[in-house]
Order: C-alpha cells, then sequence, then structure tokens
C-alpha cells in the first residue's frame, strides 16, 4: 500500500469510526442504548474505473449495543488531501453531502443505500460513509441493460424524478434550495441543454402533419424553453450509469436495485438520465418503436407516482422530446423516418 493509502486506513480506524460511534452515527433513530466501540477493519476498494478525486475504502466495523455486539459492512469515500483545492472534487462532495443529508429526508424512497455519515468538516476531512450492499447481496451487472433489469432502473429513477418535481410544485422553496446549491461537476451540461433546446425546436418547427397535430394538443405552455418554467426540470441524477446500479436478485431475477454516485446531481430535464440508461441498455436495433418499448415503464411509473403531473398533455410533450433527442442521434434513414412517423401519431 502507498504512503496515502496507508494514512487514510489510520484515519478511519483511529478518527474516523470511534467518533461516528461516539456521535452515535450507528444507532436506529430514538435509540438509548448504550454503545460501545469495539473494532474495525478497513481495506482499499478497488474498481475498475480510476478516479483521483476520491478514495474508496470498504470496513467492518463491530460495536456493542448495551453489550451485545453487532456488525456493520461500510463503504467508505474520502476527498483526497491532495484535492482540497480542487473546486470540482469538492463540489462533488458537497453535492452527495447534500443529498444524503437534506434531500433524502424529503424524498423517502428506497432506491439509494443507507447512509451512516456524510460531512465535509466534522471529522477532518470530507467523508461519507454508506451501507455496504455487496455485504447484503446487492451485484453489478456485467452485461448491457435487459428485461427486469431495465425495467427495474427505469422504475427507480422515475420515482425520483417524480418526487422531485412534485417538492417543486409544492414546497418550491425547498427544491430552490437544493437545485441553487448544487455544484456544477461535469463540462458537458451545456452541451446537453444545447442538445435539448434543438430538440424542442425541432418539435417546434417541423412541417409534417404529425407533429403540426401535436403542437395543437400541446398548447404553448409545454413548449417554453426556460428552464424554470418547464414544467419537467428537475434535480436528476446526472450520471447514471452500470458503475452507479446495483441490483438484488432472487434466483436469477432481479428484483429491487440501489443507485450510488449521487455527486454529479445537476438541474435539468429528466431525459438526461434517460439518455444515460438508454447508453447502457441492450438493444436489437437502434430504432424509435424498440426505444418507446423499453422505456414506456419510466413514463407509467413517472406519471403515477407523480401527483403533479397528471396532464396527459404533459405527457405525449415529455415522451415526444424524449424521442427526439434520441431520434437525434439515430442515423436518418427512410426505416427510422417511418418509425418516428409512427410514433408521434401513437401519441395522438
Amino acid at each position: 500500500m502507498g504512503e496515502t493509502t496507508l494514512e487514510s486506513i489510520n484515519f478511519i480506524e483511529t478518527d474516523l469510526i470511534p467518533e461516528m460511534v461516539h456521535n452515535r452515527c450507528f444507532c436506529e433513530s430514538g435509540s438509548r442504548e448504550f454503545v460501545e466501540f469495539e473494532s474495525v477493519s478497513v481495506r482499499p476498494l478497488i474498481t475498475s474505473r480510476v478516479n483521483k478525486t476520491r478514495e474508496l475504502y470498504r470496513g467492518k466495523v463491530i460495536i456493542r449495543f448495551s453489550g451485545e455486539p453487532k456488525s456493520f459492512d461500510i463503504i467508505i469515500k474520502l476527498l483526497p488531501t491532495s484535492c482540497q483545492d480542487d473546486d470540482r472534487a469538492y463540489g462533488s462532495f458537497l453535492n452527495e453531502e447534500m443529498f444524503y443529508n437534506k434531500m433524502t429526508a424529503k424524498f423517502k424512497l428506497n432506491i439509494y443505500p443507507k447512509c451512516y455519515a456524510a460531512d465535509m468538516g466534522r471529522y477532518g476531512r470530507p467523508v461519507v460513509v454508506l451501507e455496504d450492499l455487496e455485504a447484503v447481496g446487492y451485484r453489478h451487472l456485467s452485461t448491457k441493460l435487459d428485461g427486469n433489469h431495465l425495467k427495474l432502473l427505469l422504475q427507480a429513477i422515475a420515482e425520483f424524478h417524480a418526487c422531485g418535481i412534485d417538492l417543486k410544485h409544492k414546497e418550491f422553496s425547498i427544491f430552490r434550495e437544493f437545485y441553487a446549491k448544487l455544484i456544477e461537476t461535469k463540462s458537458d451540461g451545456d452541451k446537453y441543454m444545447e442538445k435539448f433546446y434543438r430538440a424542442l425546436h425541432i418539435l417546434k418547427e417541423n412541417e409534417s402533419e404529425y407533429v403540426e397535430r401535436l403542437r395543437r394538443e400541446l398548447g404553448s405552455r409545454e413548449m417554453r424553453c426556460e428552464a424554470n418554467e418547464n414544467p419537467f426540470f428537475t434535480i436528476c441524477h446526472g450520471n447514471l450509469d452500470l458503475n452507479h446500479s446495483l441490483f438484488f436478485y432472487d434466483g436469477e431475477r432481479p428484483i429491487s436495485v440501489q443507485i450510488l454516485g449521487w455527486n454529479r446531481m445537476v438541474y435539468t430535464s429528466p431525459t438526461i438520465d434517460l439518455e444515460s440508461i438508454l447508453r447502457e441498455t441492450q438493444l436489437e436495433k437502434n430504432c424509435i418503436t424498440e426505444i418507446h418499448k423499453n422505456f414506456d415503464d419510466y413514463f407509467d411509473t413517472l406519471f403515477s407516482s407523480s401527483t403533479t403531473l397528471k396532464n396527459e398533455g404533459l405527457r405525449m410533450f415529455f415522451r415526444a422530446i424524449f424521442v427526439f433527442l434520441v431520434f437525434s442521434t439515430i442515423p436518418e434513414s427512410p426505416e427510422n423516418e417511418h418509425e418516428l412517423i409512427n410514433f408521434l401519431n401513437s401519441l395522438l
């Protein structure tokens, strides 16, 4: 192990975990049991993706509750001391700290791991300590998304988007506090918005009879470009790939998914997350019909989970925008043009 790794492990074992036990971070809410730190073992967590802006460790903590030992499997995420002055790396930790300390309390969803600590300074350096999902049976998918894997992930992110949209409409002051504090950590955010506005422009200017009928159905309200006036814009994951998705199985069938990596959240159109999932999806052919069929689960969950999105015109608009975004990446051909027309016709 390198010197930096040894120093971090010493920090975790000597300072971080004992202090967390003292702060009752591993206790259930309202617990009055006497807690006593017994031991902790820590090792580096090796991942397939190199990221020099954070250090990952896997640990097992044993704590006595009124004399009875209980073990906790945890993942510890540290900001490297070499990145203390890196605004983007520090901002990523700020985003994740806000997510686990504030946003999860409002969203109350079962799609992310339990967080034992997320703090920028109390323990001496920025830390995020989460339950180790792999220790309880969750695992990464080694192939492209298909079948139930795709359905579970789409439903999970739809629930997250629905909560954000409802919060935006019902408790805007709280929602504004969240998105106003997000730190932009990706350099391609502006490029995505350019792509979104281009798709919206196509939807507004396309002269086909199907798009014209769709525009008449939608009216003008849903066609606005301004982020604050667009009814769909909300806080999105921003980096939703297979590295940040773990599945739990009943035999060979996935029955639950947990999403990690909430450090790159961004306020934008939820289509950014749908496109990320699409890139991880196994499609037999790159066509509108198959994409439409596979992603219907998302729209069904979004509109059934949200108490705000009841206007059918909004549903049509959102689906159309997503397809136009996707269509811009598909090679032009008579077959694909035909698929697009069929899709637009299905909306009306």
